[in-house]
């Protein structure tokens, strides 16, 4: 399937999809009447499916999508996976920055794929909670065997995915604009995302200078090539190798990425929003430069990213510093042994300072 011709007008054909398991198993949910505002829809899911009184036909609607969610294709190799997850943990700090100045940023330029942020409302409000939930599930993939069907970061997965169906019911239900802006949270939105944690994610970490190995790239790529299928998203677009999805990536890019206001609005309110907080402590003005630094100059200036110069310098000469690191880590592997604690414990710690004793439990809100 993947060997099909990547193109416009075959793109223009997934944006018009959703996630229908998921969506039809969320269906279910509602039509039930159990499922109630701020409810946690796997859990529910689970109980209706292996013990309920809902008619057969629903009821195997539920087993079929948590039984389609377990299964493993031939490919799928979760030793590779631990690689990537262990590169991701060694450069912990850089990795939270990428994914914040890099891959968030970067994908507010989907000028359709942004209206579904807009229409939510979910950057609008407390947006630092929305940024460590997005922290907070990251740690649980991360977490060894964490994504095995069945554990903590599989879980987090699910329970993203029937939160996506929240968000396609309602959004549809209140009369999202579909001809102008394709189905809410469709396919085509839903690969850019996922190559802003897996593809972004790999670049970013080397524009600051950080080596990552053959191996380390396969394994990260290989590890959300799986949380990709986990989350519902085409396995069309789940590239084999981190060369194919380059590609993908760039003509998506061509396809979607046309910053408009509102891809602008998302991004200073996201870097604005998170200046002097945990896990960066930055000013304003560094998380400026720090975005541009990633995403390079020519689309800053499309977000209208303000110019800090001072922060640019700065980051260039932390770029040699951490060449050096890299050189000195790969000499000395057994430096891993000991970066590895450090990075689960700083995103233990920042999770802590930023969800509190409220932590991230993926619930689904009807509004």
């Amino acid at each position: 399937m993947q060997q099909q011709k990547l193109n416009f007008e075959l793109l223009e054909t997934y944006r018009a999809k959703g996630d229908p398991a998921s969506d039809e198993a969320f269906r279910v949910l509602l039509e039930s009447g159990a499922l109630k505002d701020g409810a946690g829809a796997l859990e529910l899911l689970e109980t209706l499916a292996y013990g309920s009184t809902l008619p057969k036909e629903n009821q195997n609607i539920l087993l079929q999508f948590l039984e389609r969610a377990k299964q493993v294709p031939d490919w799928v190799d979760f030793e590779l996976m631990k690689k990537g997850q262990k590169m991701f943990l060694r450069y912990a700090p850089y990795s939270a920055a990428v994914l914040l100045g890099a891959g968030l940023i970067e994908s507010y330029t989907a000028a359709k794929g942004n209206k579904v942020l807009i229409a939510t409302g979910r950057l609008k409000s407390d947006i630092p909670r929305r940024i460590y939930e997005t922290g907070q599930m990251m740690k649980d993939i991360m977490e060894e065997d964490g994504i095995r069907p069945g554990n903590v970061g599989w879980r987090t997965m699910l329970k993203v995915r029937l939160m996506h169906s929240a968000v396609r019911y309602h959004l549809l239900k209140r009369g999202f604009d579909v001809a102008r802006y394709g189905h809410p949270v469709n396919q085509e939105d839903m690969a850019i995302t996922l190559h802003m944690f897996s593809y972004v994610e790999l670049r970013g970490l080397e524009t600051l200078g950080l080596y990552i190995s053959e191996e380390e790239r396969e394994g990260y790529h290989h590890l959300w090539r799986w949380c990709g299928l986990v989350l519902g998203v085409d396995p069309f677009f789940l590239t084999e190798t981190p060369a194919a999805e380059k590609i993908q990536y760039e003509t998506l890019k061509a396809h979607q990425q046309h910053p408009d206001e509102d891809s602008h609005k998302l991004a200073i309110a996201v870097l604005d929003a998170m200046a002097e907080r945990p896990p960066f402590f930055r000013s304003k003005e560094q998380h400026y430069q720090l975005a541009r630094f990633l995403v390079g100059d020519e689309m800053a200036d499309a977000l209208g990213i303000p110019v800090h110069e001072e922060t640019q310098k700065g980051l260039e000469r932390l770029r040699e510093l951490n060449r050096m690191f890299s050189r000195l880590n790969v000499a000395f592997p057994l430096f891993d042994i000991f970066l590895q604690p450090a990075g689960r414990a700083y995103i233990d710690l920042n999770l802590f300072f930023g969800l509190g004793d409220k932590p991230a439990e993926f619930r689904v809100y009807m509004g």
